[in-house]
């Protein structure tokens, strides 16, 4: 096989399995990371250099600025996203404004991912038009950049649907500007994501993804820069930090390429550089970086160089399982609400295009399948709930909790209660994305058992698959005793169970995308005979 760069040969690797220290150290560790992130901020990505020089071959350096955004963790996402939309987006704001007079390449850039920017720029209750407008000049000049993801999911929770819509949030924000779709993606302390990713980027016109894995959590054994190849063969530039978010000014000794990117990557929900900070990056970089081209752009800035370069980039082949996903298991009831109701939207979308086909009357779909579609992503992101500080301060003595009585008294002293209720916001997305599920799919079986050609007391059982079905199903029944039903177009009697206004039967060859309906039948088939070999 040969590099997509430049037809020079390359290494393939093949991903193995992982080994993963125990319980006990990944607590620690992750006690003692977390500290360092949430305290250390920018000036961690800036001062994590080692004293070595940059190799000889070291041509230019693009500079990236950016935060860790998480929808939760460091204080209630409801919180979060008020700070968003006011004192972050202000803070870059000035950044922007102070280096307005530098030249084009100095000027500051920051990069965020598709969601927030879109709720910054929605109009909301308290909104400053006034800043909404700067905002958006901002991001038409290219001081603010989105990239194309919505924020950093748990992608293995999620279905290809909710990952594709993600997409939208940042696809649509460049297209009311009339700018480019982005091709550049970003995800933070997750350490791995799903097998499938690359494909889906790749064919949604993305060239580079950028994972920064937490500081705490082991990662794949994987090169810093690959081709990581999806199960179609779809190749997507990736950038992979097993050391943290983002990456000091100077490439680490051996970096073979002759572009490096420096992403200058703050903590959880940081926000932006200050301008002085801006200004000792540069200041660095050209003590740091003699002879060297070193300007401020965006990620895709650093794939366009590499992609010019012959230098061949290996390839890595495989899946990558997800070890920091905890947040499902422990939350059974809202994960398995999550996989209802990602089966049953696709099939509502797909009623909904039939009936109106049909000339069905019916509301519109767009708008709450969005919405619905919207809180179901949000239950996919990374973040579920409070940090342990909150309840700990990561003080040794605070992290041992007792149990059973001792437990209890602490629980009802109120000492978790924040925690409960940023666990609650969180299985709450999932909640009214069904809820807004189930009002449609009531809706639109009802518009389609009234507009059914056929008289009389009937049961309409419509298939959402694309293969013919039978199956069991349970119908609400409120017209007296039912004990059989048939085919409404003729067929063989099938019993029924008729208990607690309930009526079960089985419903056969149900065809792919449609329905088939039934009617009360006038005799009862004769009771099969069942025997028993002793």
């Amino acid at each position: 096989m040969r590099s997509e760069l430049s037809g020079c040969e390359h290494e393939v690797w093949e991903l193995k399995a992982m080994r993963w220290p125990s319980t006990q150290r990944r607590i620690a560790t992750a006690l003692m990371g977390m500290v360092l992130w949430v305290t250390a901020g920018w000036a961690l990505a800036v001062a994590s250099e080692g004293a070595h020089k940059p190799s000889a071959g070291l041509r230019r350096v693009i500079i990236a600025f950016k935060t860790h955004f998480d929808i939760g963790y460091t204080d209630l996402a409801a919180n979060v996203i008020s700070r968003y939309r006011t004192t972050m987006i202000d803070q870059a704001l000035a950044v922007v404004d102070a280096n307005r007079s530098l030249p084009p390449e100095q000027r500051f850039v920051w990069t965020l991912p598709g969601w927030p920017l879109s709720k910054i720029t929605e109009d909301w209750e308290g909104h400053s038009p006034e800043r909404k407008a700067r905002v958006l000049e901002a991001f038409r000049q290219g001081r603010f950049v989105v990239h194309a993801l919505p924020f950093t999911t748990h992608t293995e929770t999620l279905d290809l649907e909710d990952l594709v819509r993600g997409l939208g949030f940042a696809s649509r924000l460049c297209r009311q500007a009339g700018l480019p779709l982005p091709r550049d993606a970003k995800m933070t302390d997750v350490p791995c994501h799903s097998w499938i990713l690359p494909t889906l980027l790749k064919h949604a016109g993305v060239e580079f993804l950028h994972l920064g894995c937490n500081s705490a959590s082991s990662s794949p054994r994987v090169p810093m820069l690959f081709w990581w190849e999806g199960p179609d063969g779809s190749r997507l530039l990736t950038m992979y930090l097993a050391t943290g978010y983002g990456t000091g000014l100077v490439p680490p000794e051996g970096w073979p390429y002759r572009t490096w990117l420096a992403l200058i990557h703050t903590g959880d929900n940081h926000g932006p550089p200050t301008p002085q900070e801006v200004t000792a990056a540069l200041d660095q970089a050209r003590h740091k970086l003699p002879g060297v081209e070193v300007r401020i752009g965006r990620l895709s800035d650093f794939a366009d160089a590499i992609l010019r370069e012959e230098t061949a980039v290996p390839v890595v082949r495989g899946d990558m399982p997800d070890t920091w996903i905890h947040g499902p298991m422990c939350d059974p009831g809202g994960a398995s609400l999550a996989r209802r109701t990602h089966a049953a939207m696709p099939g509502i979308e797909a009623l909904h295009t039939q009936l109106r086909a049909w000339q069905v009357p019916v509301p519109d779909v767009a708008g709450p399948l969005a919405s619905a579609y919207e809180n179901s992503l949000l239950y996919g992101e990374h973040t579920w709930g409070g940090a342990l500080y909150w309840v700990t301060q990561y003080q040794a003595t605070k992290v041992k909790f007792p149990y059973g009585e001792a437990f209890r008294t602490e629980l009802a002293s109120g000492r978790f209660k924040r925690l409960e209720q940023s666990w609650a916001e969180h299985t709450a997305y999932i909640e009214t994305a069904s809820r807004l599920t189930e009002r449609l799919r009531r809706d639109y079986l009802t518009a389609l058992a009234q507009a059914v050609a056929v008289a009389g007391p009937r049961i309409v059982v419509f298939n959402p698959l694309p293969w013919q079905r039978s199956d069991a199903v349970a119908v609400p029944w409120q017209h007296g005793p039912l004990a059989a039903v048939a085919p409404a177009e003729g067929g063989q009697a099938i019993p029924c169970q008729h208990e607690g206004g309930v009526v079960r039967f089985l419903a056969k060859d149900v065809p792919a995308l449609g329905y088939r309906t039934f009617v009360p039948a006038g005799q009862v088939p004769a009771a099969g005979t069942l025997r028993v070999d002793a």
